[in-house]
């Protein structure tokens, strides 16, 4: 339609034949220029559908995380609640026993606690020592490995050089 309505209408022609041509001619770029604004028209409403869909998208997108926030917000009020109940019935519980007796006991649960922690201490050590030593025997191992890979290298790259057919007469 662009190339229609470029076109020259200043055409020579003789009488009659010059005003049905210039009709004609109106009449062609008449409807190159509605076809071209219907097209340009069709683009720009292609381009705000494709805004319009990009920003429903995100909306919602945002609709749902903030779906998920609220509910991870409930579950999390919902399970500090349910702590705070059970912490209150643990005080109140340790608030009627009696102290004399709570004590004594907890000494000697403490008595047991710290020998297995000296005792897990100690394995605790074990396990680094061994540790170390295994770690050291796998770099010493990666250590044999790249250089047993180099020299395989090396060899390999005799070989195919030619150098090896010394080797290979029989």
């Amino acid at each position: 339609s662009v190339r229609e309505m470029m076109k020259d209408p200043s055409r020579k022609s003789s009488g009659s034949d010059k005003i049905q041509d210039s009709l004609m001619v109106q009449i062609k770029l008449h409807r190159a220029q509605r076809n071209y604004y219907i097209t340009g028209f069709a683009l720009l409403c292609l381009i705000f559908l494709r805004r319009i869909m990009a920003l429903m998208s995100s909306a919602a997108i945002v609709e749902a995380s903030k779906d998920a926030a609220i509910k991870q917000a409930e579950s999390a009020s919902e399970q500090c609640k349910k702590l705070m109940d059970e912490n209150k019935e643990l005080t109140e519980k340790l608030g009627s026993s009696d102290a004399t007796s709570n004590s004594a006991v907890s000494k000697s649960q403490q008595a047991k606690l710290q020998s297995e922690l000296d005792e897990t201490r100690q394995e605790l050590e074990k396990y680094k020592l061994n540790l170390a030593s295994l770690k050291q025997q796998a770099e010493g191992t990666n250590r044999e490995y790249d250089r047993l890979l180099a020299e395989h290298t090396k060899l390999q790259a005799k070989v195919d050089s030619g150098d090896g057919n010394r080797y290979k007469e029989d």
